[in-house]
């Protein structure tokens, strides 16, 4: 009897350690994600260059603070993520965005981008079409 309530124990234990460990593991995937947005510390703006359907938008004519090789440096510092991008980038200063309903804008729209707010806002004219959490655009991989 004395047996059987060890082993019960002994596994409620276990179980218990996993659901922790799983639990940690994807607080620290959600943490390292916004951490890796604000390290960028982008700030700037840019033209609609072109609408890649369902999700992507191209945006060149950039005005303001980005480096192009900052993501590059910061996956070197990646613990729970295996890699993250939040740009693709392209020649002649064009750089790649995945943001849901990018069909919506069309070429000629503004993106405002801020990594320290976490915020993407497109507007086209003086109108706000939307505003969106940085975050969600991030594409990453295990390895």
């Amino acid at each position: 009897m004395k047996k059987r309530i060890v082993i019960i124990l002994l596994i409620a234990a276990l179980v218990l350690l996993t659901i922790r460990g799983f639990r940690a593991h994807v607080n620290g995937v959600r943490n390292e994600r916004e951490w890796y947005v604000k390290e960028l510390g982008f700030e700037f703006s840019g033209k609609v260059d072109t609408v890649i359907w369902p999700s992507n938008l191209l945006i060149g004519n950039i005005k303001g603070e980005i480096d192009f090789g900052k993501e590059e440096r910061l996956r070197e510092d990646l613990q729970y993520n295996g890699m993250l991008d939040l740009f693709l980038y392209h020649p002649n200063e064009i750089v790649e965005l995945n943001i849901d309903s990018a069909w919506t804008y069309r070429k000629g729209d503004s993106v405002y981008i801020n990594c320290r707010e976490n915020v993407v806002r497109t507007y086209r004219g003086d109108k706000l079409l939307g505003q969106k959490q940085l975050i969600r655009s991030i594409r990453g991989r295990p390895f």
